[in-house]
């Protein structure tokens, strides 16, 4: 057997996979060091294979087979292994292809920017530590899985065309609040979080190239202007149409009424307000345009599920960062 000529094809294969489906290739020495990987995010998936169990049960019990294996762990990862000799000086040789994801909808929702994906994924999409990774520390195991599952959904994210610096920006906060985080309860409301983050971070990169000019010059003096007195007449004027043309085109593009997004984007900034400043629900609600406190405090308990105070002691409670992001906790699905 022309063992020089394994290698080559082995290489020239794991060259292929990867290139035609992103499925990457790893190959470890007998003493289970790590020899190449064409993997773009080695270091991180060679976490998520140490710590679910797989690399150590294929270098113990893989090579009990003379043929292929599959190995699965519970966060989801599928991985085929085969030990081949590659070289007289190396030997014996592990070569792993993977991981695929058999729980592959909630990577791919991100992937898409799907707003809908509570319909698609439910509350399923997080699952339980492997048996062999269990510490009996229930808190700390839900910290490690859902760091690793925040991982994974900013790859997902890079794969759905967010910038490499956006995702990585995110997923480091979203570790830091993981850290911080107390309770398992918060952890609950962490992990619908960083999908719900996520998928509309790619959603609005997805917006931005199916938008009309006139309608991102709409979006831009709105968010221009949202501190200001604003009219229909003066933002039709800015963009050259007609006020009824606006309206219809606007809720056309953007799925939503134009009204509605001048609210939403005021309500943004209130949350930055509330959790980064001592402002009162007054002085906001004057600054946001609301006109009334009442007022202010209704449209903002329709959209969060939470009274402007409410928000800001349970955003802070939790340590959020100044971005406002907060979890609709009566959003979360009992199951």
């Amino acid at each position: 057997m022309n063992l020089e000529n394994t290698a080559e094809r082995l290489a020239g294969l794991a060259s292929l996979l990867y290139a035609g489906c992103g499925l990457p290739a790893w190959c470890f020495d007998k003493e289970g060091g790590l020899y190449f990987t064409t993997s773009a995010y080695g270091k991180e998936l060679g976490m998520f294979l140490e710590i679910g169990g797989c690399k150590e049960f294929a270098m113990t019990k893989g090579t009990e087979h003379d043929r292929p294996f599959v190995m699965s762990d519970a966060l989801g990862m599928v991985w085929v292994g085969e030990f081949v000799e590659l070289t007289e000086d190396i030997g014996r040789t592990l070569v792993l292809m993977g991981p695929a994801f058999y729980s592959e909808t909630s990577l791919q929702v991100i992937r898409e920017g799907n707003m809908a994906y509570e319909n698609i994924v439910g509350d399923n999409y997080l699952q339980k530590p492997p048996r062999n990774y269990m510490t009996g520390d229930s808190l700390r195991e839900a910290k490690d899985i859902l760091i690793i599952f925040t991982s994974q959904c900013c790859n997902a994210a890079i794969e759905g065309k967010m910038s490499i610096k956006a995702a990585k920006e995110l997923e480091a906060a979203f570790i830091h609040k993981i850290e911080k985080s107390r309770t398992v309860t918060q952890l609950t409301g962490l992990r619908h979080q960083i999908m719900q983050e996520y998928i509309s971070k790619v959603h609005e990169l997805r917006l931005v190239s199916e938008i009309s000019r006139p309608i991102r010059l709409c979006c831009d003096y709105v968010n221009a202007h949202f501190m200001e007195p604003m009219k229909l007449g003066d933002i039709a004027k800015e963009v050259g149409y007609t006020e009824y043309y606006l309206t219809r085109k606007f809720q056309r593009e953007m799925g939503e009424r134009l009204w509605d997004y001048v609210r939403n984007v005021r309500l943004d900034y209130a949350k930055i307000l509330l959790i980064s400043t001592e402002c009162t629900v007054q002085e906001i609600s004057e600054r946001c345009q609301f006109g009334s406190r009442n007022y202010f405090t209704r449209m903002f308990r329709a959209r969060e599920g939470a009274s402007p105070k409410e928000y800001r002691e349970r955003a802070r409670n939790l340590d959020l960062p100044g971005d406002g992001t907060w979890v609709k906790m009566n959003s979360v699905k009992n199951k």
